[in-house]
């Protein structure tokens, strides 16, 4: 179980086998130059401290934060990270790392990520904003590592946006109760170039992309301006929900190809608006896919939903506007060799003047229980 506080000096105790261990805990200012730099003082923690660096300035560097250290940098006044060799990732966390408040850019370089967890390294992107237009990719997670990212922008890539790969995990959220970033309690993904789309998911690993709702104010989601919104295969397990009840707060728009695309998966909409992209909406072989709760497609320009080999498709909830119906009237629900979708009945509004066989007729492998 992982805890960190932001800007805390306090010590934790921690009860390990009847005995108390203090983890001690420091706080430093660090304004980065030339002659400042942050990873010099990154070096200098000592193993098992948790160590809190408030930024100001450009560090122009290449930070490497080695498996046993926590390391929190919450940055301030426009504070920025740059890598000096801009072949070569801006950061890597091996061990624990939070980053809030800051800007992490390469815009002319082409290393293979901008920020890399790796090895089990755990990395935690807080009101930020990412950008390497010519990098393979901006975010990666890879080797059982894991992280979060809350309230950021994330821009670029040229192979895509963010990439998960050999059982790693991601949460991403928009949500009220973190730090405002830079389009407030909104988490915005774009990869306009990458094939993998705004978020990649491979080889056993996980994501969870949630808008939430914390009392009067909502967090929202955004992949857009991406070749895809979503795309996976190898065992991707991938859960997208809205808590906030206004449906445009987590929404997945303008893919030159297909909203959501995965082979061998497992998918779960909750809430999640998929509309306006040049593919389908959901584009699936041999995956099983959940919709529900309030989840809407309308408008991509294959179709809405593609059940492709050995997919299997359940929906028992649509948007409340009847768009399960104008999918079932416009022929945009379609399956193939052996995919099936399935509808609760209780989610499907029959157009005036159309029967069940009717609409059957038009979309024989869909199956209204």
């Amino acid at each position: 179980m992982r805890a960190l506080f932001i800007g805390s000096a306090a010590t934790f105790a921690i009860a390990c086998a009847g005995s108390a261990l203090a983890l001690e805990t420091t706080t430093a200012s660090v304004k980065c130059s030339n002659s400042v730099k942050l990873q010099d003082k990154i070096d200098g923690v000592k193993a098992g401290t948790i160590a809190t660096f408030n930024v100001t300035g450009t560090c122009n560097e290449n930070l490497v934060i080695p498996k046993g250290k926590t390391i929190i940098i919450a940055g301030s006044s426009g504070a920025k990270i740059t890598p000096a060799k801009t072949s070569v990732e801006a950061l890597i966390s091996n061990g624990d790392t939070t980053i809030s408040g800051m800007t992490i850019e390469n815009m002319s370089g082409t290393a293979y990520t901008l920020v890399l967890a790796d090895r089990g390294g755990y990395l935690e992107i807080i009101a930020s904003t990412l950008s390497a237009p010519k990098s393979e990719y901006v975010a990666a997670f890879y080797n059982a590592s894991a992280g979060l990212i809350s309230n950021s922008r994330v821009t670029g890539g040229t192979g895509g946006g963010i990439d998960l790969w050999d059982s790693s995990s991601l949460k991403i959220f928009g949500n009220p109760d973190d730090a405002s970033g830079p389009d407030g309690f909104k988490t915005t993904i774009s990869s306009p170039t990458g094939p993998d789309g705004a978020i990649g998911c491979g080889l056993a690993s996980s994501v969870f992309v949630r808008a939430h709702q914390s009392g009067s104010k909502s967090g929202a989601i955004l992949l857009n301006d991406s070749m895809a919104g979503l795309t996976g295969g190898h065992q991707c397990v991938a859960y997208l929900s809205n808590k906030t009840g206004k449906a445009d707060n987590f929404k997945i728009t303008g893919m030159e190809g297909p909203g959501i695309s995965l082979n061998v998966s497992t998918l779960t909409l909750r809430g999640v608006k998929v509309t306006g992209n040049g593919g389908f909406g959901l584009d699936l072989r041999q995956t099983n896919a959940e919709i529900s709760t309030a989840s809407s497609m309308s408008s991509n320009a294959d179709g809405d939903v593609n059940a492709g080999p050995g997919s299997n498709v359940f929906v028992n909830g649509w948007d409340g506007k009847n768009s399960m119906s104008d999918a079932f009237n416009k022929e945009t629900l379609k399956c193939w060799t052996g995919g099936i979708i399935n509808i609760d009945s209780d989610a499907l509004s029959l157009p005036t003047g159309k029967t069940m066989t009717d609409l059957l007729k038009k979309n024989p492998c869909v199956n209204p229980d």
